[in-house]
């Protein structure tokens, strides 16, 4: 049976101050492309800043993600992966329309 951290961990999962890498966006070409329009293309690293609204911070540079987009993009978790920091906000991820 598969384990909490076996599951795909999505942006809109994240608590504040989690630091990430893009690994995958479950969308089309037009949300890759977005993604890569926001300087957020798979490999790009940023930072959770706040929840609500949903803002990450890649380099100096904050920008607020809509939750439709956010909850394509699937991530892995680059700190607190060592020190064992809690950094998922508990939610689990439930498909595309999922209401939280």
């Amino acid at each position: 049976m598969p384990t909490q951290t076996d599951a795909p961990l999505f942006i809109d999962q994240l608590a504040v101050e989690a630091e990430f890498e893009i690994t995958r966006v479950h969308g089309g070409r037009r949300a890759n492309q977005r993604l890569a329009e926001l300087g957020l293309p798979i490999g790009a690293r940023a930072r959770i800043i706040e929840r609500h609204p949903l803002i990450v911070r890649v380099g100096e540079t904050s920008l607020a993600l809509g939750r439709g987009l956010a909850g394509k993009v699937e991530v892995r978790l680059l700190s607190g992966e060592s020190e064992g920091k809690h950094q998922w906000c508990g939610r689990r991820h439930h498909g595309f329309h999922r209401k939280h």
